[in-house]
């Protein structure tokens, strides 16, 4: 399988234990939050490509949309974000990107209840952006030939002794 297809595939399972833990909570009373949000940032750049040879400057635009979909019962709490993070320069087309970035965490607080002092947390990250030239194996690969794909899994327990 290819690695998008194992990133879909890892991103459908995920979905799929929220939805059990999400339907499996009956009479639970819970809050949906769905938030998103724009920001737009002007910028200049003195080194554009982060080499020597090739220093070339540039204003950009960067537009950097977000949603977050959370749902919170008092047994489990579950949250979703999406980023982007679109890069439009003015004389440099060729350099124009967008990164995004995926987050997927649940929280359970009903352990704590039951276990004093106890916090379970568990958290999924993908992270995809182009690769700037200066920092890929081929320095001379036009820009987005090369993507930086970059997951992470935490899982955090944590307690008080004592």
């Amino acid at each position: 399988m290819r690695r998008s297809g194992k990133i879909y595939a890892t991103l459908a399972g995920f979905s799929i234990v929220l939805l059990v833990l999400i339907l499996g909570i009956p009479h639970a009373r819970a809050t949906l939050i769905f938030e998103t949000g724009l920001s737009v940032a002007e910028t200049y750049i003195d080194n554009l490509f982060f080499t020597a040879s090739n220093k070339q400057d540039d204003f950009g635009t960067f537009v950097i949309p977000r949603a977050t979909l959370m749902y919170r019962s008092r047994d489990v709490v579950i949250t979703g974000t999406y980023a982007g993070n679109a890069q439009l320069f003015v004389n440099n087309n060729g350099a124009d990107a967008y990164a995004q970035a995926t987050n997927f965490a649940i929280d359970l607080p009903f352990l704590t209840r039951h276990y004093k002092q106890l916090t379970v947390k568990l958290i999924e990250s993908f992270n995809l952006s182009p690769q700037l030239p200066a920092f890929t194996a081929n320095p001379n690969a036009p820009l987005g030939v090369s993507q930086f794909l970059s997951t992470s899994r935490a899982g955090s327990l944590g307690g008080v002794i004592g």
